[in-house]
């Protein structure tokens, strides 16, 4: 399914190359399947250079439309910096991963330090996005011990606060908090 949907839609042609954000958001879901698929005896090296071949490829579409995703100053700007902060720490070997890398940590700790108040609440009015970006700031975390850094104080500060945020607005039987601001399935 994944080789289909990839020859599917060739990079740049059609709506699911539009959005840097949408792009960006694919590039956890294929490292993901380079991870799974290697321990497969089906997996052969061809495999292997098509599912990187394709990353680098999402990879190198977010960064000549960042300006779109900077100027939005939302989700978009954390999607874009993690899709290139994931590919430059999960495939260092290649020579844009150092460079997408720290351009990634970069902007993510500018996002999470601007876009959370002291109070935790997020620059989207949206349970729907805050959660969004909660889940995007765990792939960050991860990504960030397994290269081995910590994240700086501040980001650390506002992400605990956003967390208290939204935990105090859910209800603790059903996880669920009221469906405030816009709520576009993004989540």
């Amino acid at each position: 399914h994944l080789k289909h949907f990839l020859q599917a839609n060739p990079p740049g042609d059609g709506p699911n190359w539009a959005s840097g954000q949408e792009v960006a958001l694919r590039i956890p879901a294929l490292l993901f399947a380079l991870q799974v698929f290697q321990s497969s005896p089906a997996w052969v090296n061809e495999d292997r250079r098509f599912l990187i071949s394709s990353i680098l490829t999402h990879a190198r579409r977010i960064l000549p439309t960042f300006i779109y995703a900077r100027a939005q100053n939302n989700n978009h700007l954390i999607s874009e910096a993690l899709g290139l902060y994931l590919v430059g720490v999960l495939l260092p070997e290649w020579p844009e991963s150092e460079r997408w890398r720290n351009f990634g940590w970069r902007w993510l700790n500018w996002a999470f330090q601007h876009q959370i108040t002291l109070s935790g609440c997020y620059v989207q009015n949206s349970h729907n996005y805050h959660r969004l970006m909660l889940h995007l700031a765990l792939l960050f975390a991860r990504a960030a011990v397994q290269e081995g850094r910590r994240l700086p104080p501040w980001t650390q500060e506002r992400l605990s606060a956003a967390v208290s945020w939204l935990w105090e607005r859910m209800d603790p039987w059903s996880g669920e908090v009221p469906n405030y601001g816009h709520n576009d399935g993004s989540n």
